[in-house]
């Protein structure tokens, strides 16, 4: 879990929990968004650049970010802008006038809108930059940037955007730098060919619960530990009426690079037969579109109607994705609730199969109306779960192809599959494609930041022939 907090508002070092060195502590810039905030002169009654409270407030109160005073102190981490904040309020309401926050400044009263002051504006904008970098892999890390022997993760990348002073030096006021999205997401896609990145494969992880009757498919990885968590719902495996019994369990093909959920208990290897896209952007313009997958989900009794006693199952679940905003009306009308976004897959095409990018399959969702359930499956997969009972469409009338995904297939031992390398451009059949010394798997990690170019120098030709006749097709060291 990536944790991100306010520095504190009075010129001093840095308040808890900014200051343990877990979280990253955020400071305040000026409304250049370049100038370290340090004065409230923009007020109409202040002293020596501080507000007048009424009664007195303590020295320096909202008048400046706080930060590190000395090298010795925990480090501030990142600034984004903190003074005059344009945001949403409570309409008709003001937090405090003294320093000017509420509905009442920037806007006209009763809009719910309206500006406010304090590094509290700026932690939220660096943890909405993270949640998005978390999005475009959902397997990164928190990761520590003061330490070299952790895997590169959020807080690397969200240092890896910062100007100034960026990546390599820091500064007790500014930290590690003002946070730029761009360049953090541009870290975190890493690159290939030269090239800027686009998108990249997350792997869909599937888990079956034999109590709940129900395949559930998600990209995050804390939310499948989550399914798998036993005891959290008491003697009837409830929590607000829901099912909560952690009896979810891994299918699938063992997930290569990512050997554990974090936190999982009892522990379990990742397991997943479908890879998804993270962003909305074609790495191929040639590509078709990509749509969003939605999560939801439905508890009720089977038979519907039935009280919890002999012939009533009362633990049966559904997760299920949907593509389409009129397929989720239509299931929150049927009694699911949304859970979320859960990355995306290629939008159906024509003609079939010509149309379909290299590697992918058809992504099918195919229902048992007799067990309640919804499961998601590529065309490799069609035979065994239609031989499950898995044959109905839901919602009725909707195509049962669903778009195109990703199989699990490695031609190769490194721990990127098919997919991933033809988006790259490197090789199924070699683990290091620009024979540099380095697997592609290393330099483009399914786990963590890239940390260098997989396809370097226009390397990754099929292979080269030496003088002697033999040739090379890029094989890593042991």
């Amino acid at each position: 879990m990536l944790i991100v907090a306010s520095s504190g508002n009075n010129k001093t070092t840095l308040n808890w929990p900014a200051r343990d060195s877990r979280v990253v502590a955020v400071g305040g810039l000026n409304e250049d968004n370049a100038t370290f905030w340090e004065n409230r002169t923009d007020l109409p009654n202040t002293n020596g650049g501080c507000p007048v409270f009424s009664p007195p407030a303590l020295p320096n109160a909202e008048c400046g970010s706080n930060f590190s005073q000395t090298t010795s102190e925990p480090k501030q981490g990142l600034v984004a802008q903190a003074r005059n904040v344009f945001s949403l309020t409570y309409p008709g309401a003001n937090w405090n006038s003294t320093v000017q926050c509420g509905d009442s400044f920037g806007s006209a009263i009763g809009d719910g809108r309206g500006v406010c002051t304090g590094t509290s504006m700026s932690a939220p904008l660096v943890a909405g930059i993270a949640g998005i970098l978390r999005s475009v892999n959902p397997l990164v890390m928190p990761g520590d940037p003061e330490t070299t022997s952790d895997a590169l993760g959020v807080r690397d990348a969200l240092i890896a955007g910062g100007v100034p002073p960026g990546l390599n030096a820091w500064d007790s006021r500014f930290g590690y730098g003002r946070v730029i999205a761009e360049g953090s997401v541009r870290a975190m896609l890493g690159s290939s060919r030269a090239t800027l990145m686009r998108n990249r494969l997350t792997p869909l992880f599937a888990l079956y619960s034999e109590l709940a009757t129900d395949w559930a498919y998600v990209t995050v990885p804390q939310a499948a530990a989550a399914l798998m968590v036993k005891g959290l719902g008491g003697p009837q495996g409830l929590i607000d009426g829901r099912v909560n019994d952690g009896d979810w369990r891994p299918q699938g093909a063992m997930v290569r690079g990512y050997p554990a959920f974090p936190m999982a208990s009892p522990p379990a290897a990742p397991r997943a037969d479908i890879y998804v896209l993270t962003t909305e952007y074609r790495v191929d313009p040639g590509h078709p579109p990509l749509i969003p997958l939605y999560w939801l989900d439905r508890i009720r009794h089977i038979p519907p109607g039935c009280t919890p006693g002999p012939g009533c199952d009362f633990r049966n679940r559904d997760f299920l994705l949907m593509t389409s905003s009129a397929e989720v009306t239509s299931a929150l009308n049927d009694g699911y609730t949304y859970r979320g976004l859960q990355g995306y897959v290629y939008q159906r095409c024509t003609p079939e199969p010509t149309c379909i990018p290299a590697g992918a399959e058809a992504l099918y969702r195919k229902c048992n109306l007799a067990r309640d359930d919804c499961a998601i499956f590529l065309e490799r997969q069609r035979a065994s779960f239609e031989g499950q009972g898995y044959t109905a469409n839901y919602p009725s009338g909707t195509p049962v192809v669903i778009g195109y995904a990703y199989p699990a297939v490695h031609s190769d031992n490194d721990a990127l599959i098919d997919g991933q390398e033809v988006l790259l451009g490197t090789r199924i059949d070699a683990t290091d494609s620009d024979r540099d010394g380095t697997c592609d798997d290393v330099e483009y990690p399914v786990a963590a930041i890239p940390v260098g170019d997989p396809c370097s120098n226009g390397q990754c030709n099929p292979f080269i022939v030496f003088s002697e006749g033999f040739e090379t097709r890029g094989v890593c060291p042991p």
